[in-house]
Protein backbone atom coordinates (compact mmCIF):
# COMPACT_ATOMS: atom_id res chain seq x y z
CA UNK A 1 0.00 0.00 0.00
CA UNK A 2 1.04 3.59 -0.38
CA UNK A 3 0.30 6.72 1.57
CA UNK A 4 0.79 9.91 -0.39
CA UNK A 5 -0.05 13.60 -0.39
CA UNK A 6 -2.11 15.26 2.27
CA UNK A 7 -4.18 12.48 3.82
CA UNK A 8 -4.67 10.55 0.57
CA UNK A 9 -4.45 6.79 0.82
CA UNK A 10 -4.11 4.40 -2.06
CA UNK A 11 -4.37 0.98 -0.57
CA UNK A 12 -4.52 -2.61 -1.61
CA UNK A 13 -4.48 -4.44 1.68
CA UNK A 14 -2.86 -7.80 2.02
CA UNK A 15 -4.68 -10.22 4.24
CA UNK A 16 -1.99 -10.02 6.90
CA UNK A 17 0.98 -7.85 7.77
CA UNK A 18 4.35 -9.53 7.25
CA UNK A 19 7.56 -8.82 9.15
CA UNK A 20 9.14 -7.64 5.89
CA UNK A 21 6.36 -5.16 5.07
CA UNK A 22 6.40 -3.85 8.65
CA UNK A 23 10.18 -3.29 8.49
CA UNK A 24 9.86 -1.43 5.19
CA UNK A 25 6.98 0.68 6.47
CA UNK A 26 8.85 1.62 9.64
CA UNK A 27 12.15 2.34 7.91
CA UNK A 28 10.48 4.66 5.39
CA UNK A 29 9.02 6.74 8.21
CA UNK A 30 11.70 6.70 10.89
CA UNK A 31 15.08 6.65 9.17
CA UNK A 32 16.68 9.12 6.78
CA UNK A 33 16.67 7.87 3.15
CA UNK A 34 20.46 7.49 3.16
CA UNK A 35 20.66 5.77 6.56
CA UNK A 36 22.52 2.48 6.52
CA UNK A 37 22.86 -0.26 9.13
CA UNK A 38 26.01 0.20 11.18
CA UNK A 39 26.67 -3.47 11.80
CA UNK A 40 27.55 -6.27 9.47
CA UNK A 41 24.71 -8.50 10.60
CA UNK A 42 22.48 -10.78 8.69
CA UNK A 43 20.11 -13.65 9.24
CA UNK A 44 20.12 -17.05 7.58
CA UNK A 45 17.08 -15.91 5.59
CA UNK A 46 18.03 -12.22 5.11
CA UNK A 47 21.50 -11.38 3.84
CA UNK A 48 22.96 -8.34 2.09
CA UNK A 49 21.47 -9.44 -1.23
CA UNK A 50 17.91 -9.24 0.11
CA UNK A 51 15.97 -6.40 -1.47
CA UNK A 52 14.94 -5.14 2.00
CA UNK A 53 18.18 -5.86 3.87
CA UNK A 54 18.67 -2.16 4.74
CA UNK A 55 15.17 -1.68 6.14
CA UNK A 56 15.16 -4.94 8.10
CA UNK A 57 18.60 -4.39 9.62
CA UNK A 58 17.87 -0.75 10.55
CA UNK A 59 14.76 -1.89 12.42
CA UNK A 60 16.73 -4.65 14.14
CA UNK A 61 19.56 -2.29 15.15
CA UNK A 62 17.05 0.26 16.46
CA UNK A 63 15.40 -2.47 18.59
CA UNK A 64 12.05 -2.40 16.80
CA UNK A 65 12.25 -5.92 15.42
CA UNK A 66 14.31 -8.97 16.32
CA UNK A 67 15.28 -12.28 14.87
CA UNK A 68 14.60 -15.71 16.25
CA UNK A 69 16.90 -18.04 18.18
CA UNK A 70 18.00 -20.07 15.14
CA UNK A 71 19.38 -16.97 13.40
CA UNK A 72 16.27 -16.44 11.33
CA UNK A 73 14.33 -13.24 10.73
CA UNK A 74 11.40 -14.93 8.93
CA UNK A 75 10.60 -11.96 6.66
CA UNK A 76 7.38 -13.48 5.34
CA UNK A 77 6.21 -14.40 8.84
CA UNK A 78 3.08 -12.74 10.12
CA UNK A 79 2.88 -10.03 12.78
CA UNK A 80 0.34 -10.39 15.57
CA UNK A 81 -1.69 -7.47 16.89
CA UNK A 82 0.30 -7.72 20.16
CA UNK A 83 3.60 -7.54 18.28
CA UNK A 84 2.39 -4.57 16.24
CA UNK A 85 1.32 -2.74 19.41
CA UNK A 86 4.78 -3.30 20.93
CA UNK A 87 6.61 -2.18 17.78
CA UNK A 88 4.53 0.99 17.44
CA UNK A 89 5.11 1.94 21.10
CA UNK A 90 8.85 1.25 20.75
CA UNK A 91 8.94 3.42 17.62
CA UNK A 92 7.26 6.25 19.51
CA UNK A 93 9.04 6.04 22.85
CA UNK A 94 12.13 3.87 22.36
CA UNK A 95 13.70 2.64 25.58
CA UNK A 96 12.02 5.40 27.60
CA UNK A 97 8.78 3.38 27.80
CA UNK A 98 8.31 0.97 30.67
CA UNK A 99 5.55 -1.48 29.64
CA UNK A 100 4.98 -2.46 33.28
CA UNK A 101 3.68 1.04 34.03
CA UNK A 102 0.64 0.34 31.85
CA UNK A 103 -0.13 -3.15 33.14
CA UNK A 104 -3.12 -3.94 35.32
CA UNK A 105 -5.46 -1.44 33.69
CA UNK A 106 -7.89 -4.19 32.64
CA UNK A 107 -8.57 -2.36 29.39
CA UNK A 108 -9.17 -5.61 27.51
CA UNK A 109 -10.24 -8.97 28.86
CA UNK A 110 -7.55 -10.87 26.92
CA UNK A 111 -4.45 -8.64 27.11
CA UNK A 112 -3.12 -9.79 30.50
CA UNK A 113 -3.63 -13.48 29.78
CA UNK A 114 -2.01 -13.51 26.34
CA UNK A 115 1.38 -15.29 26.43
CA UNK A 116 2.02 -14.38 30.05
CA UNK A 117 0.95 -10.77 29.65
CA UNK A 118 4.17 -9.51 28.01
CA UNK A 119 2.24 -7.20 25.64
CA UNK A 120 -0.37 -5.87 28.05
CA UNK A 121 1.40 -2.55 28.72
CA UNK A 122 2.05 -1.95 25.03
CA UNK A 123 -1.56 -2.75 24.15
CA UNK A 124 -2.93 -0.48 26.87
CA UNK A 125 -0.76 2.45 25.81
CA UNK A 126 -1.24 2.15 22.05
CA UNK A 127 -5.00 1.99 22.49
CA UNK A 128 -4.94 4.88 24.97
CA UNK A 129 -3.14 6.89 22.28
CA UNK A 130 -5.87 5.90 19.84
CA UNK A 131 -3.46 4.36 17.36
CA UNK A 132 -4.99 0.87 17.60
CA UNK A 133 -8.36 -0.28 18.82
CA UNK A 134 -9.95 -3.22 20.53
CA UNK A 135 -13.22 -4.88 19.65
CA UNK A 136 -16.77 -4.24 20.82
CA UNK A 137 -16.72 -7.43 22.90
CA UNK A 138 -14.00 -5.97 25.16
CA UNK A 139 -11.13 -7.92 23.62
CA UNK A 140 -8.01 -6.82 21.77
CA UNK A 141 -7.33 -10.21 20.17
CA UNK A 142 -3.56 -9.91 20.62
CA UNK A 143 -2.81 -13.23 18.94
CA UNK A 144 -4.70 -12.40 15.75
CA UNK A 145 -2.65 -11.49 12.73
CA UNK A 146 -2.29 -7.76 12.19
CA UNK A 147 -3.47 -6.40 8.86
CA UNK A 148 -1.86 -3.65 6.85
CA UNK A 149 -4.95 -1.57 7.51
CA UNK A 150 -3.99 -1.60 11.21
CA UNK A 151 -0.91 0.42 10.23
CA UNK A 152 -2.93 2.88 8.15
CA UNK A 153 -5.22 3.35 11.15
CA UNK A 154 -2.18 4.09 13.32
CA UNK A 155 -0.80 6.56 10.77
CA UNK A 156 -3.96 8.61 10.64
CA UNK A 157 -4.53 8.60 14.37
CA UNK A 158 -0.94 9.61 15.14
CA UNK A 159 -1.16 12.37 12.49
CA UNK A 160 -3.93 13.94 14.53
CA UNK A 161 -1.45 14.16 17.42
CA UNK A 162 1.56 15.13 15.25
CA UNK A 163 3.28 11.83 16.00
CA UNK A 164 6.34 10.49 14.24
CA UNK A 165 4.24 8.32 11.96
CA UNK A 166 3.00 11.48 10.25
CA UNK A 167 6.42 12.33 8.84
CA UNK A 168 6.16 9.73 6.12
CA UNK A 169 3.27 11.30 4.29
CA UNK A 170 2.42 14.82 5.40
CA UNK A 171 5.81 16.50 5.52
Amino acid sequence: FTITGDHVVTATFEQVLTRRSLAVWLAERIFEPDAQPTGDGSFVDVDKTDVNYREIMLCVEFGLLAGYSKGEFVPEGTVTRAQLAAVLVKALYGSMFNPYSYKGMDTFSDAASFEGGWAEGYINLITKLGAMYGYDDGTFRPGDCAAEEDIVEAVFDRELNNGIFASGYCG
